[in-house]
């Protein structure tokens, strides 16, 4: 039976070798972090080897070679503003791609909070789309409906990570002209179960049922990054990045699927057609252009990419930026460094669940965080 790989390193958990098995002898399976591996079933496998050369990191990436252009883009509606992520700039390249009759994939809240690729043709299907997801999604048979749609000749938007969108280019194995892809700029991803965790650890402190959970609910003032939570029984839980658990745990890379360590799409070139992101630091060169309400890095990474910028450029105040202030953003230069504390996140989740981490690794930093602010406003 074939390894597909010798360490978990090796996996983003994209799907492309389950999806295109001709056997489907592989399934995605969680491990006890609640990262999706692939399990092949050596009763079905004929060892053809597909799996192995639709692998993204495994296998080598190609960008296509394009002088890319930076923008920062924020909507000029300020509805689809709020209810976006960072400035709106997916929001009008997905509505051109269903009003053109095509479909658009990308990452969805379903009825239990968890994080699925989905299918949008309608314009209400997109509202599912909006907003940022910080955790892993599950593509499940995502690619396989992809290429049925751009084989019937369908517009196709796929919106992923990194590896997601290459992982669909590999599995795909030609260019179709009818398929751009956006891909998410990406800190790295989180586990689901620590989500779903953190989700019944609030539920038990609010002693009601979540209702929405909204990663950049834009409630605080001049935050774009907050986390706001509505329950079922009214109570509403709002807070700033740094003093949420979760949040806490994600940004400090506690929690990060093991192969984000080393991601080689941490870097200026591309797999998306278009690149999105937060544009931190803006404010250092366009400080009236920055009004912290959420703004949209955009880089234009193909000529369809180009094309695209061009028939949705007018929803949008923009101005184009110097390409290394672009390239400045972090998850643009290298993948971030394993904590040395992220051993100890897992060893005490797994031994003892979410609340004892919150205990244990959330309880001095955030005290620190209250000190720090503290000082600042005294001076």
């Amino acid at each position: 039976m074939i390894t597909l790989f010798e360490t978990q390193s090796e996996c983003c958990g994209c799907s492309a070798c389950s999806a295109v098995c001709p056997k489907n002898a592989i399934n995605m399976a969680a491990d006890e972090k609640g990262f999706l591996y692939p399990k092949i079933d050596g009763n079905i496998c004929v060892e053809c080897g597909m799996c192995k050369t639709v692998c993204p990191i495994q296998n080598k990436f190609e960008p296509v070679k394009f002088e890319q252009k930076a923008y920062a883009l924020k909507h000029t509606n300020e509805k689809e503003r709020k209810t976006s992520s960072s400035g709106g700039a997916f929001i009008e390249i997905a509505k051109l791609t269903v009003n053109n009759g095509g479909s658009v994939y990308g990452a969805a809240f379903d009825e239990n909070f968890k994080v699925k690729h989905i299918r949008a043709t309608t314009m209400q299907e997109l509202e599912r789309l909006k907003t940022s997801k910080y955790l892993q999604s599950n593509v499940n048979s995502v690619f396989k409906s992809v290429k049925q749609d751009l084989e019937a000749g369908k517009a196709v938007l796929f919106s992923g990570t990194s590896c997601q969108v290459e992982g669909l280019r590999k599995y795909l194995k030609k260019p179709y002209s009818n398929l751009l892809c956006i891909d998410i700029v990406c800190h790295g991803v989180p586990s689901p179960k620590v989500f779903e965790d953190y989700i019944a650890y609030l539920e038990k402190k609010y002693k009601s049922k979540v209702v929405s959970v909204n990663f950049r609910g834009k409630a605080i003032k001049n935050r774009v990054q907050d986390m706001l939570i509505h329950f079922e029984n009214g109570k509403i839980y709002s807070s700033i990045a740094p003093l949420d658990s979760y949040y806490s745990f994600f940004i400090k890379n506690f929690d990060l699927r093991e192969c984000c360590y080393s991601c080689k799409f941490s870097c200026p070139d591309r797999t998306g057609d278009i690149s999105l992101a937060d544009f931190w630091g803006l404010e250092k060169k366009y400080p009236q252009f920055q009004d912290f309400k959420g703004v949209s890095l955009t880089l234009v990474n193909t000529e369809k990419g180009k094309e695209t910028f061009e028939k949705i450029k007018n929803f949008y105040n923009y101005i184009e930026t110097p390409l290394d202030l672009a390239m400045s953003q972090a998850p643009l230069k290298k993948p971030f460094d394993k904590p040395s504390k992220s051993d100890l996140f897992w060893q005490i989740y797994l031994s003892k669940g979410y609340s004892a981490c919150v205990k244990k690794l959330h309880s001095m930093p955030k005290l620190k965080y209250f000190i720090k602010n503290t000082l600042k406003k005294i001076k």
